[in-house]
């Protein structure tokens, strides 16, 4: 039986790039867009083995995650580093990230039984762009789930 994998924001960037490395490795893979309602994200997100909560669009992604940490296996939130060093031209980004982010690391400190392994990845610059680094990162974690927040800069 194939593992399940939901995403959202696949059509770019690191969510694109995540959905073809699972596609690849034989996963099942759905995937949603910014059309998507979230109700419907998480009534089919509900049990399935990675939930990619990468989608930004004004806190879209900390109603995903306060609604399903505790409902899937594993879950990688992307954050970003603007989280920490906001991004003048973007304040709400900036700001919604933050957020999201204390939200994450709150979850992830105060671990509960059956709550899902989380992955909180922050990159920035060169790295969020490294095809390479993105997919060996998180092929490392899912190995080793207990590893909760990684933020580097190459």
């Amino acid at each position: 039986m194939s593992k399940t994998c939901i995403i959202t924001g696949d059509t770019r960037g690191i969510g694109k790039v995540l959905k073809e490395h699972f596609l690849s490795l034989g996963w099942q893979v759905t995937a949603f867009n910014k059309d998507s309602s979230i109700e419907k994200i998480i009534q089919q997100s509900v049990n399935c083995d990675l939930f990619i909560n990468n989608a930004y669009a004004d806190g879209i992604q900390l109603e995903l995650f306060n609604n399903l940490y505790r409902s899937v296996k594993k879950m990688i939130v992307c954050g970003s580093i603007a989280a920490r060093y906001p991004d003048t031209d973007m304040p709400k980004y900036s700001v919604d990230k933050k957020i999201l982010e204390d939200r994450v690391l709150d979850v992830a400190h105060n671990r509960a039984v059956g709550q899902a392994d989380i992955l909180l990845l922050q990159l920035t610059g060169k790295s969020y762009a490294d095809n390479n680094t993105i997919i060996n990162l998180v092929d490392f974690w899912l190995d080793n789930p207990s590893i909760i927040n990684v933020g580097f800069e190459i």
